[in-house]
C-alpha cells in the first residue's frame, strides 16, 4: 500500500473537486488558507455549497499561475494521497488531525483542501490532501518538495501520535542518521536578522502594492514599542486589529502567529518576520525601561488607529520605523536626536539618514517630547558613548532585556 502518493495536476481544480465529492463519497473534509478555514471554526462546519475548486482556481488565475513556464504547461495544484497502515485502524478523527497538522507543517503557506475517504477493500479511512500551487505569502509558484522528506515528516509525526510508522524506510546507515542528527538544527530561529523581509516582499513594496505580510508587521511592531508588559501588548494588537494565538505545542520554538482580524487566513509566525518579532524577543523586551510617555503613546495610538481606518499603509510603516529606530538608539526625547545623529555621522555611519527621518516624523507628530527625564552624555572625545539610567535595568535589545547596566555602553558603531 502506498504511504503517500504525489500526483501533479495542470488543469483546474474542478474535476479532482468532482472526484473527490461525487454520490457522497467524502466522509469529511478540511480547509486551510481559503475562504474557510478549518483551524478557525471547526466546530460550525463550512457553509452549504462551500467549493473549495472555486476558490483555489480563481486566486490561481489572478497570480499568473495558470501560465505555461518555461514552456510548459502549468502544475496548477498537487494532489497527494495519505494512506494508514490498516494494522493501526485509525479513526477519521485521528486521521483528520494527523492530515491537517502535515498539510500545515509543509504547506502553511498555500490553499490546501483535504478531503477524506474510506472507499477501499478494508475500509481503511485515507486522506486526500490538494494543494494550490501558490504561495499566499509571497505570490510565487509551488516548488515540487521532495516526496521523501515529506514522507519521512509523515511518519515521523504518526510515530508521536503512537500510531504505526506510515511504511516509510530509511535506507541510511545508523552511522549517517546519526550523523545527520548531529548536523541538524536545534530549537534555532528561522533567521537571525532581527527585521527580515523576504524577497517576494521586497517586490511587492518595489511595485507600491500591498503586502499584508508587512502590514502585520508594521502593526505588531507599533504595538511592541508601546507595550511594557504582554497583557498590555496584547491590547494594544487589539485595537490594531491584529488578533494572536500560540503555534503548536511541536514546534522547537514556540512562538506567536499573528493574523490580520478581517482576514484571518493571513497569519503569520513573529520569528518569520525577523527575531525582533519573535514571542521570546518580545517578551524580554517587556523587561526593558519604558521610554515612551503616556501621552506618547496616546498620540502613537491615534496615528496608528487613524493610517489603519484610512488605509494609508505608507503612514504605518512610517510610524513603525520611527518607533523602531527610537528603541534601537533608547531615544525618549527630541533633543536625544541631535546626540544619535551627530555621533553616527561623527563615525561615518550611513544610518545617520534614518535617525533624521525619524526625528522628522516624531516631530511632525508631536510624539516626543523636547527634553527627556534621561540624560545621554556622549564622549566624542572617545570611541564609548555613555548612559545614565537612573540604576534601572536596560539593554540595547531583546537579548540584554533586564540586565543590570554597570559597564558603559557600546558605541553605535560597536553596536551595529
Amino acid at each position: 500500500m502506498p504511504y503517500i502518493k504525489p500526483i501533479s495536476g495542470h488543469t483546474t481544480t474542478v474535476d479532482i473537486r468532482y472526484y473527490l465529492t461525487k454520490e457522497g463519497r467524502a466522509l469529511a473534509a478540511d480547509y486551510l488558507n481559503l475562504t474557510y478555514d478549518s483551524r478557525l471554526s471547526r466546530s460550525e462546519g463550512p457553509p452549504v455549497g462551500y467549493n473549495w475548486s472555486k476558490d483555489m482556481d480563481e486566486y490561481r488565475h489572478a497570480c499568473g499561475g495558470d501560465e505555461p513556464w518555461e514552456g510548459k504547461r502549468a502544475r496548477t495544484f498537487k494532489h497527494y494521497i495519505v494512506s494508514p497502515d490498516p494494522k493501526d485502524r485509525i479513526t477519521l478523527e485521528q486521521l483528520r488531525e494527523l492530515a491537517v497538522d502535515w498539510a500545515a507543517e509543509n504547506f502553511g503557506d498555500y490553499q490546501v483542501a483535504i478531503v477524506y475517504h474510506d472507499d477501499n477493500e478494508a475500509g481503511i479511512p485515507h486522506a486526500h490532501v490538494v494543494v494550490n500551487n501558490i504561495n499566499i505569502a509571497t505570490g510565487y509558484r509551488l516548488q515540487d518538495p521532495n516526496p521523501s522528506a515529506l514522507n519521512r515528516r509523515l511518519q515521523a509525526m504518526a510515530v508521536e501520535r503512537g500510531l504505526t510508522g506510515l511504511g516509510i524506510t530509511d535506507e541510511r546507515s545508523a552511522f549517517q542518521r546519526r550523523a545527520d542528527a548531529s548536523k541538524a538544527p536545534r530549537d534555532r530561529p528561522a533567521t537571525k536578522q532581527q527585521v527580515y523581509v523576504r524577497k517576494a516582499e521586497k517586490e511587492i513594496a518595489g511595485k507600491g502594492e500591498y503586502s499584508w505580510v508587512s502590514d502585520i508587521r508594521n502593526r505588531v511592531s507599533t504595538a511592541r514599542s508601546l507595550a511594557s508588559d504582554e497583557r498590555e501588548f496584547m491590547s494594544i494588537l487589539a485595537e490594531l486589529g491584529i488578533e494572536v494565538s500560540d503555534n503548536s505545542e511541536r514546534c522547537s520554538r514556540r512562538d506567536w502567529i499573528f493574523s490580520i482580524a478581517d482576514h484571518p487566513t493571513w497569519r503569520i509566525t513573529g520569528e518569520r518576520m525577523g527575531l525582533a518579532f519573535g514571542k521570546s524577543s518580545i517578551q524580554a523586551r517587556f523587561l526593558m525601561t519604558d521610554r515612551v510617555s503616556p501621552e506618547g503613546k496616546a498620540r502613537i495610538e491615534e496615528i496608528a488607529r487613524n493610517a489603519i481606518e484610512l488605509e494609508d499603509i505608507a503612514e504605518l510603516e512610517e510610524l513603525a520605523l520611527a518607533l523602531e529606530t527610537n528603541e534601537r538608539y533608547q531615544i525618549d526625547s527630541m533633543e536625544d536626536y541631535d546626540h544619535v545623529i551627530g555621533e553616527l555621522e561623527r563615525t561615518g555611519s550611513d544610518d545617520a539618514e534614518q535617525v533624521h527621518a525619524a526625528r522628522s516624523f516624531c516631530s511632525r507628530k508631536g510624539i516626543l517630547p523636547q527634553q527627556g527625564s534621561q540624560r545621554r552624555i556622549y564622549s566624542h572625545g572617545s570611541s564609548r558613548t555613555l548612559a545614565s539610567w537612573s540604576g534601572k535595568a536596560v539593554g540595547s535589545g531583546a537579548g540584554e532585556a533586564g540586565r543590570e547596566r554597570t559597564e558603559p555602553q557600546k558605541t553605535l558603531k560597536e553596536e551595529r
